[in-house]
């Protein structure tokens, strides 16, 4: 990013949050604006949700994902991190899941195989089925944690 545009955009993100009453951006002398959240359907101050949240690892923003991914590897990624809440082994989304997060098949299939191309992302195939029903095999999503969040570089001085 660039260093003098780069803070430009960020200002005209915000204002354009704050005059589309997404957020309300209160000045304060010699610092940086105070902002608070709100609740888009009614402008008031938004509360947060006792559930259906999603943990994002910040290395979302440090780590550059938020630019180098496109706004469908985002949404799948963000839709995949909700689905598997705070389980780490791979998890299948059923049929009725993926209707509620809206992501259309053609999105879904698009989104997989770019955050698979950036190693974020390991599609796997489990049986889902007793003994004796029908086996249907259906996709396991295995978000690479270890590429999102790698662990802090430690540089040793050798002298």
């Amino acid at each position: 990013l660039d260093p003098v545009k780069g803070p430009r955009r960020v200002s005209v993100g915000l204002k354009w949050l704050n005059d589309n009453n997404y957020i309300r951006s209160t000045p304060r002398k010699g610092n940086t604006p105070q902002i608070q959240l709100l609740d888009p359907r009614t402008g008031a101050p938004a509360v947060r949700p006792v559930r259906d949240f999603v943990e994002v690892p910040l290395t979302l923003w440090s780590g550059g994902w938020i630019v180098d991914l496109s706004a469908t590897g985002l949404a799948l990624l963000l839709v995949l991190l909700h689905a598997r809440g705070r389980h780490r082994t791979p998890r299948y989304v059923t049929t009725p899941a993926k209707s509620r997060y809206g992501l259309s098949p053609d999105t879904w299939t698009r989104a997989t195989k770019e955050l698979s191309d950036n190693n974020l992302l390991s599609v796997g195939r489990t049986p889902q089925g007793g003994t004796f029903d029908y086996q249907r095999m259906r996709n396991t999503y295995q978000i690479h944690d270890n590429i999102l969040n790698p662990p802090p570089l430690i540089i040793e001085d050798v002298r």
